[in-house]
């Protein structure tokens, strides 16, 4: 539908307007009513988070404790270490991971993966990859972001993996250095094209 433009004037007492005039307003109204109702129920998205620390050192889904909204579904606590995809179509995925260690890693590796529905060869769709130690003891903030095609009943995860370094802790918590904590969204951009 395309907006009507009236021009503004001002309004009196006894001031009466055609039914044309009156119609165009209330269409135009109850056509911004529907666009705004179809957002708020078309978009589908969550975020997953670490609330505790996580010591860790192998590649490994990541097992989430929390979820600051879901949106669709996405999350259950039965089953911590992916998010299921209940709505086909291109997604925002983020990862964004703190990490800790008693010494400076030698080696970081993070990715998204998406576990294709029917069991198919999981695809690695997004990775980060520093070496030669040059991740101090203080800590590493990894950000990774990809976009993906998915179908209903896809899995997404991540994981973490360091070497080099001793006593490997993944910040559940907000942390005072970056002021994050943990944790990876999954945003419904539109259909599957």
């Amino acid at each position: 539908m395309t907006f009507t433009t009236i021009t503004p004037s001002t309004v009196v007492n006894g001031d009466q307007f055609p039914a044309s005039t009156y119609n165009t307003i209330v269409a135009d109204i109850n056509d911004v009513n529907t666009r705004v109702s179809s957002l708020e129920t078309s978009s589908k998205a969550c975020r997953v988070l670490r609330t505790t620390d996580l010591s860790y050192s192998t590649l490994s889904d990541i097992s989430w404790e929390s979820e600051a909204f879901d949106t669709d579904s996405m999350w259950s606590v039965a089953n911590p270490t992916y998010v299921t995809i209940n709505t086909a179509g291109i997604y925002a995925v983020s990862f964004n991971a703190y990490m800790t260690c008693s010494a400076t890693l030698t080696e970081a590796y993070a990715r998204i993966l998406k576990y294709p529905v029917g069991g198919g060869p999981v695809l690695d769709t997004a990775r980060v990859y520093a070496a030669g130690g040059g991740i101090s003891s203080v800590g590493c903030l990894v950000i990774l972001n990809t976009i993906i095609v998915c179908s209903v009943g896809d899995r997404l995860s991540a994981q973490l993996s360091l070497t080099g370094g001793s006593a490997y802790v993944v910040k559940g918590s907000t942390t005072a250095e970056t002021n994050v904590q943990t944790r990876m969204s999954v945003v419904r951009l539109g259909g599957t094209t």
